[in-house]
């Protein structure tokens, strides 16, 4: 079959598609390492972000806290206005 030109013919088409998948599959494994690249930077970017931040539990009573000194100012100082 190599010695009739459609066979010759028929060869190099099949080597180079093969060369165009080979190619392909490189460029497809160059898109798997970004995208995990890109999934790691982002892995480490939440915990940075989870690191730095109080408990629920931590945040609940700062905002009480800051609620009653907020009231506890607000009732002095219309206290002492109305002397």
């Amino acid at each position: 079959m190599e010695n009739c030109p459609m066979g010759v013919q028929n060869s190099e088409r099949i080597k180079a598609l093969e060369n165009w998948q080979k190619r392909q599959n490189e460029e497809l494994h160059e898109v798997k390492n970004c995208v995990n690249e890109v999934k790691a930077a982002i892995h480490k970017i939440d915990i940075e972000l989870v690191r730095g931040r109080p408990t629920w539990i931590v945040t609940a009573l700062l905002t009480t806290l800051f609620s009653l000194v907020t009231g506890l100012a607000v009732y002095l100082l219309t206290a002492v206005s109305a002397l």
